[in-house]
């Protein structure tokens, strides 16, 4: 799987630098497994190939090609942030259950 993303960084190389250099360096071992701990679950052999092959890429916002601004690839990071924060989001909305049942029983609604 890894040739599979190496040969498309050479396709992203030949079609314009300036966008292979905004991909970011490869995702090492102890990232990889810090998601995996964080989502729950080992990643698909082809998205930690991906990570560790390319790991997302810079925000250019392509001011350089006269183009509509696009989204750049997900990177670890991003989503280490965007898992945490979903998890967040089912923790307080559980925690705003709770607080609710709590005052239902005090009667204080």
């Amino acid at each position: 799987m890894e040739t599979l993303w190496n040969e498309l960084l050479k396709q992203i190389k030949s079609i314009s630098n300036d966008i292979y250099l905004s991909i970011n360096t490869p995702a090492g071992f102890s990232e990889l497994q810090l998601l995996e701990e964080t989502v729950g679950v080992k990643l698909p052999k082809a998205f930690s190939g991906y990570l560790s092959t390319m790991n997302g890429q810079k925000n250019t916002e392509e001011n350089t090609r006269n183009r509509n601004t696009e989204i750049p690839l997900l990177g670890f990071k991003e989503a280490l942030i965007k898992s945490t924060c979903a998890d967040l989001r089912q923790k307080f909305s559980l925690a705003r259950k709770k607080i609710a049942e709590i005052l239902a029983d005090f009667k204080i609604f």
